[in-house]
């Protein structure tokens, strides 16, 4: 049972009101009816929003935000007060929203927002997320559960993930996923002021993601709730040199179909990409390296991936390795996703636990994704990336390669004429990561601790 308390009502912009009203009486000493009947009007809104329910008051919030900035522009009030004002009022506003995510009740009666409410509670929770308010994990791990179970129920995205300035540059998909299918495009980031000035901006080659268009009626909500989650999630991501960034959502191109927007990787992924460098045992190592610090990263985020292999690990034009494909990523609790414990993925690449929890009782709750599955396949891109083949390749059918797995069967250590320089060092790390039982796994710091041993010992330098 909660033992806090909280706010039923909320007083919204009152910092902004009160500027509107001070300037019109400064303005107008000796107020005419007009002015008068103006004030009256608007306090009485502020009234009346401060009665009505906290999430209420909050979902029409930015509308509210709105009108009175309509009416500052009338008085030209000053810029500066203005933002002064506006940063006051959005600093409480971040405040109740951290009060009301750390509440399930609350969270639930959000959730079933819908129209344009969702979206402005979603548009709030971003604002909110990217101020002061959530320093601390868990509120922020509760704010982005919230973000997802939201957007997912209401059908609708945060606005701040939305771009424009797409433009294909091929009409036919170059490739294709498990639900959408991927365009090469161009970004070309302008603000209302480079527009205004005629300014020409680079453009930036990217890829677009589709999601696919013949779908039933039930695979579209689906889907279109995956993209959702995925979205969210990526954007969360922020810069990291080992993860792909996420530049946004566009709307216009496949309207109204709606794409994923990132920055092209002209190598492609990591196993085209070392079709003609393997024999070089430094480079892959060194790709090993990054995707192990990509994964310490989301895992520091309390995020597992869920889909680590080879295909969902691209190579940047700097030739560095980033993690990529979010669909499957989930808080590493039970209580995560929207669709965290679905059994999709790669099962050459699952763990034994999540082919068959039944048999691990008492070591996990059913099928669910944690960092220790996600070491798991660590394991298997090792093998994967050195040799350019899948693991148990020499087995033909993912059935008994499941068979396999669930015997507590490794896979085998490749001859030298498949992986000529895979060290013991990597093949015994790999193994390590094998472990049949999740907690007898490595954590990823150990992995990249031991990784980036020794590839100092190789080379000194390279640290």
């Amino acid at each position: 049972m909660e033992q806090h308390r909280f706010p039923e009502t909320a007083k919204i912009y009152q910092s902004l009101t009160l500027l509107i009203i001070e300037s019109v009486s400064r303005r107008s000493p000796v107020l005419d009816e007009n002015h008068g009947r103006f004030l009256e009007i608007l306090a009485e809104q502020s009234e009346e929003m401060s009665k009505q329910d906290v999430i209420v008051t909050l979902a029409k919030s930015r509308r509210y935000r709105t009108q009175l900035l309509a009416l500052a522009r009338q008085f030209h009030i000053d810029v500066k007060e203005l933002e002064d004002a506006i940063q006051t009022d959005e600093f409480c506003l971040s405040a109740y929203v951290l009060i009301l995510v750390i509440s399930r009740h609350k969270r639930d009666l959000i959730c079933g927002l819908r129209g344009e409410e969702a979206q402005s509670f979603l548009d709030l929770i971003v604002l909110a997320l990217e101020g002061p308010t959530f320093h601390d994990i868990r509120s922020r791990k509760s704010a982005y559960r919230l973000l997802i179970k939201l957007s997912s129920a209401s059908n609708r995205l945060p606005s701040a993930l939305f771009v424009r300035g797409i433009e294909l540059t091929t009409n036919t998909p170059v490739c294709g996923g498990g639900f959408a299918d991927i365009f090469r495009g161009v970004y070309t980031s302008r603000t209302s002021q480079d527009v205004a000035q005629s300014v020409n901006v680079p453009a930036t080659q990217v890829a677009i993601k589709r999601l696919r268009v013949f779908q039933s009626t039930k695979q579209q909500i689906v889907t279109y709730r995956k993209f959702c989650q995925e979205a969210i999630v990526w954007q969360q991501l922020g810069n990291h040199p080992n993860i792909l960034p996420f530049i946004g959502v566009d709307a216009n191109t496949f309207a109204p179909l709606l794409c994923m927007v990132s920055p092209w990787m002209a190598h492609g992924n990591a196993l085209v990409y070392l079709e003609d460098r393997r024999s070089d045992p430094s480079t892959v190592d060194r790709l090993l390296i990054e995707i192990a610090e990509g994964l310490r990263y989301l895992h520091r985020q309390s995020l597992v991936h869920g889909d680590l292999r080879g295909a969902n690990i691209l190579i940047d034009d700097d030739e560095h390795a980033r993690l990529a494909d979010f669909g499957l990523v989930g808080l590493a609790d039970t209580s995560a996703m929207t669709h965290s414990t679905k059994r999709d993925g790669s099962v050459r690449w699952m763990a034994p636990e999540l082919l068959s929890p039944d048999s691990f009782c008492g070591v996990v709750e059913g099928f669910q994704r944690t960092f220790a599955s996600d070491i798991y396949a660590f394991g298997c891109v090792c093998l994967e990336l050195h040799t350019g083949r899948p693991p148990y390749s020499e087995i033909a059918s993912d059935i008994v390669a499941v068979l396999a797995i669930l015997r507590g069967d490794q896979p085998r250590r490749p001859a030298t004429t498949a992986a000529p320089m895979m060290s013991d060092a990597v093949w015994e790390l790999a193994r390590a990561c094998w472990g049949h039982l999740p907690q007898s796994r490595p954590k990823v710091r150990e992995v990249s601790r031991v990784l980036k041993d020794l590839m100092s010992s190789v080379d000194p330098t390279c640290f």
